[in-house]
């Protein structure tokens, strides 16, 4: 009953009229290697929060850059060269041009300084402020993305071991079992023995499949937090949905 309820909640959180039906596949341990620091590494260049704050300041940086130049004198070169012709009309001008007769050269400088520029200053200060904050922002969430890594590594940890405790206690109960069943065919045990002996045996069973669980949810926390997760599931971006530019689709592929 329990089981049908909660595929009964599944299919309305996935707005389905008719009853699920999931695939009978047996929970695995995947293996999975985990390092703090390649972890983190991982998170820097592939998390969408971490980048999207490395893509703020890279803006923000280039428009202090551009605030600041507002403020600084200017210092402009000029160049140029053009022939002339002359001549008593169009054709015989253009003759003269072709001779290469009458040359002109100009070269020169342009200084300008900003005098009273107030709004190029408060630009500059208030990015300079924006960028400030935003550095200390992206240092917050680096701590938090490592803070996460490290947990979701002894997470996985934990969950190997409680696996292992979890498999041994099934094997014991299954010998305890076995060792009820020989003593009740001699008399030397009652049937409401046998009965808890396969309570206790359902009980270390039904334990070992929440440490099962337990584990595939530290591995998808692992990857969630090292941003390998749509990588891992075969989750990409595949560009535009339409031609007005609605956003990005999501597509499966299988490497």
């Amino acid at each position: 009953r329990a089981y049908q309820d909660a595929l009964d909640e599944l299919a309305v959180l996935l707005n389905e009229p008719g009853p699920l039906e999931t695939a009978e596949e047996p929970l695995g341990v995947p293996s999975l290697e985990t390092d703090e620091d390649l972890g983190m590494l991982q998170a820097l260049e592939k998390r969408p929060d971490l980048q999207r704050r490395a893509r703020q300041i890279q803006r923000l940086s280039l428009e202090r850059r551009i605030a600041r130049n507002r403020a600084l004198p200017r210092v402009d070169l000029l160049a140029s060269y053009s022939h002339k012709g002359v001549g008593e009309d169009y054709s015989e001008d253009l003759d003269r041009l072709a001779e290469d007769e009458i040359r002109n050269w100009e070269v020169g400088l342009t200084l300008s300084y900003p005098l009273g520029n107030r709004d190029a200053r408060q630009d500059y200060r208030r990015t300079e402020l924006q960028l400030a904050g935003l550095r200390a922002g992206q240092e917050q969430l680096r701590r938090e993305a490592r803070s996460e890594v490290r947990t979701a590594i002894r997470l996985l940890d934990v969950s190997r071991t409680k696996i292992e405790v979890a498999h041994r206690a099934v094997e014991l109960a299954e010998e305890k079992l076995r060792i009820l069943l020989r003593r009740k065919e001699v008399g030397l045990a009652t049937t409401r023995q046998v009965l808890e002996g396969e309570e206790d045996l359902a009980e270390a069973r039904t334990d070992h499949t929440a440490a099962l669980t337990e584990y595939n949810r530290a591995v998808t926390r692992y990857l969630q937090v090292t941003g390998l997760l749509l990588e891992r599931e075969g989750i990409r971006l595949a560009g535009p949905a339409d031609s007005e530019g609605a956003g990005p689709l999501l597509e499966m592929y299988r490497p």
